[in-house]
């Protein structure tokens, strides 16, 4: 198939027991949805490539490295290959981020 389309208003879940990483195209390891519920922390790794979050819902916390920034709807951010990072739902309401994998 020469396109894919995904409804990301309708691919988000969220659970009281942990961060939810939900795939965008399942047979595409490069795209998915992080849904963290207020307190959550989600630990990633960019393995040797670029990671570009958008926020889809909420606000949250990413932190890298030494810097820490919060993030509202519609923010964009970039990691730079093989950092550490943290996002984390610091606040009331959920947080949900389009996490896209890219090429160094």
């Amino acid at each position: 198939m020469p396109i894919q389309i995904a409804d990301l208003s309708s691919m988000r879940q969220f659970s009281h027991n942990g961060p939810m990483s939900l795939p965008v195209f399942g047979d595409l390891p490069n795209s998915q949805i992080l849904c963290l519920e207020p307190g959550q922390v989600w630990q990633g790794t960019s393995d040797g490539r670029r990671l570009v979050y958008v926020v889809l819902d909420g606000q949250g916390e990413l932190t890298a490295g030494e810097k820490t920034r919060q993030l509202g709807v519609f923010a964009i951010a970039l990691i730079e290959p093989n950092s550490e990072h943290t996002l984390t739902n610091n606040r009331d309401d959920r947080f949900a981020v389009l996490q896209i994998q890219t090429q160094p």
